[in-house]
């Protein structure tokens, strides 16, 4: 048994490797009660680190394929020989200062893993479980996840390339590229792509399909295609520019929604806790379909949308651009209703707006706001062109309308 004082000093890897730890959670003791419940029970860092690792260890127990020890063994091989790629990777290239292949066995034990199980154990994938693993609100940078690979953090704007030999590289923002070593795979993996408040990535998938990742998304799809079709899942939204094959359906699922084409151009809009989930078609032809509903099919310049509370289906023709300049790097806005304006920054910034509902109603705002500068600057330019005044808070902005 270590002493106390050691034990403070560890973080959530040294406690999911902590034999006298384990031993704790899963068969609780008088003896080892005395040692690890005050020190749980404190309003402090260990403790934090204490419950992290607790609820990764049930997470676990929860799965239905129990990992082997030498299972365990490898994915910790794994950590260790991703940490020294990496090494080797940002010394050779000055430009990927900013990418890095994360040591955290957490990350590997309680994502990589359950991503390995799901996918192993049943051929319809777990999408909803997976996408729990890791949210967008709860990492600062974005983040790539491949089974048995590691995790790696990305630079802003960096874009993943899968090869269709299953090798993946990474493409920073001024073009450098660079393959990640030991990255071939055997095809049945699947990987997360997380984007957090204020980042934003890329996909260019084997098949050419190229996926612009807004910020607070996030997308899970696997690094090698199955034969009868192209299947992923997103939580958020994305701008998809699908590769033509009329023999190889595409198809993006929602939470609510499945998508499928044959090769286009749209945007999915899908975000946790809206009440409406939207595809705005670009070019192409699509067909919607919602909870088992018959299939709606869309064509160029229309916009499908499903409102969860009411149930209700829509098809309208809208200007696309309103929709897909995001991924230009601005928001357009034509005489749109500010309250809507303010849920865009509030997903684009990851910050949370507190005003009155209803004094917005007759609020409307026009223009380009540009998506490059700080959420203070887009407060600025709305406050000059509106009337209304912000005030920035610690974790939200308030928003009052001036009379």
């Amino acid at each position: 048994m270590k002493e106390n004082l050691i034990y403070r000093t560890f973080d959530v890897e040294q406690w999911l490797d902590d034999a006298d730890f384990l031993q704790w959670v899963k068969h609780p003791g008088q003896e080892l009660d005395a040692v690890f419940i005050p020190m749980l029970n404190e309003r402090s860092e260990v403790s934090i680190k204490m419950r992290t690792a607790i609820d990764l260890l049930r997470n676990m127990d929860q799965t239905d394929h129990q990992l082997s020890d030498k299972e365990v063994a490898e994915m910790w091989e794994n950590v260790s020989n991703r940490t020294l790629n990496s090494k080797k990777l940002l010394n050779h290239y000055s430009v990927w200062k900013k990418v890095f292949l994360s040591g955290a066995a957490v990350l590997l034990l309680a994502i990589v893993g359950t991503l390995f199980i799901v996918w192993k154990n049943s051929q319809q994938v777990d999408y909803f479980t997976l996408a729990k693993q890791m949210m967008p609100n709860t990492i600062k940078d974005a983040r790539l996840i491949i089974p048995g690979k590691g995790s790696m953090t990305l630079s802003n704007r960096m874009e993943v390339v899968l090869g269709r030999d299953g090798k993946i590289s990474l493409r920073s923002a001024q073009g450098e590229m660079v393959s990640l070593e030991n990255s071939v795979s055997s095809g049945k993996e699947m990987g997360m792509l997380v984007v957090p408040a204020g980042k934003r990535a890329s996909l260019l998938l084997a098949d050419g399909t190229k996926i612009e990742v807004r910020p607070s998304s996030q997308v899970i799809f696997p690094v090698k295609f199955g034969e009868k079709k192209r299947e992923l899942f997103i939580q958020g939204e994305a701008f998809f520019e699908v590769s033509k094959n009329k023999h190889w359906p595409f198809v993006v699922k929602t939470d609510r929604i499945n998508v499928e084409v044959l090769g286009t151009s749209f945007n999915v809009e899908a975000y946790s806790g809206n009440k409406e989930q939207s595809v705005v078609l670009v070019n192409g032809s699509v067909k919607v379909n919602t909870d088992g509903r018959n299939a709606i099919r869309i064509h160029p310049n229309q916009k499908y949308a499903f409102n969860e509370d009411h149930q209700i289906e829509t098809v309208e023709d809208v200007d696309v651009n309103l929709y897909t300049s995001w991924k230009e790097g601005y928001f357009l806005f034509n005489s749109e209703k500010l309250n809507v304006v303010l849920e865009k920054l509030s997903s684009y910034y990851g910050i949370q707006f507190h005003y009155q509902e209803a004094s917005m109603d007759n609020i409307r705002l026009s223009g380009k706001l540009d998506l490059n500068n700080s959420l203070e600057v887009a407060l600025k330019v709305i406050s000059t062109t509106t009337p209304i005044e912000y005030q920035l808070e610690k974790s939200y902005v308030k928003i009052n309308v001036r009379h």
